[in-house]
């Protein structure tokens, strides 16, 4: 879900029958496209809305997404876990991490790295800080996976928790029963 260009294809260990890649940007599918030659699996990519997808009922048998959670509100993010719940297979799995806004000493630092020093590298090295100017706003309004957490299990999800370097990264992960 949310498969950008298909940065986690290579944590896959076993070959897959198939992967499948739903991204809602075309700029994204074309890159994810592109990027799924380098595997000896069968990868389709697909241009969908997540929240109001065409993928069937209990098809997969994980669901995997990083850095796709932050631009959600309170709505989608409860759409998002029904499409979780009702696209995973019986057994299924998922995984999903995002950047969080740290309760710890390193919230201050770790805000400023993305509202400030992140949007500079952008602008140095790809002339665009518009990809990484709201990164910041983002991870303050998102905090952190646990409301993503009760609407997982409000469909029914078993679901674990994880904070990461300090709760500058959560994620949850769980299975359908």
């Amino acid at each position: 879900m949310m498969s950008g260009m298909g940065e986690l294809w290579n944590s896959i260990y076993d070959k897959p029958k198939q992967v499948v890649g739903a991204d809602i940007s075309p700029k994204m599918n074309k890159k994810a496209t592109s990027n799924s030659n380098k595997y000896d699996f069968p990868i389709e990519v697909v241009e969908q809305n997540i929240l109001e997808n065409e993928l069937d009922d209990e098809s997969f048998d994980f669901v995997i997404s990083s850095f796709g959670l932050k631009t959600f509100n309170t709505d989608q993010l409860r759409q998002l876990s029904k499409e979780v719940a009702r696209i995973l297979k019986t057994g299924g799995v998922f995984s999903f991490v995002e950047i969080s806004k740290p309760k710890s000493i390193f919230k201050i630092p770790f805000l400023f790295y993305l509202k400030i020093i992140i949007p500079i590298i952008g602008w140095m090295f790809m002339r665009n800080d518009n990809s990484y100017r709201f990164l910041g706003t983002y991870c303050s309004e998102f905090e952190n996976c646990s409301k993503f957490k009760s609407f997982l299990e409000d469909e029914g999800l078993e679901v674990d928790f994880h904070s990461f370097f300090f709760g500058c990264a959560t994620g949850v992960s769980g299975l359908k029963k």
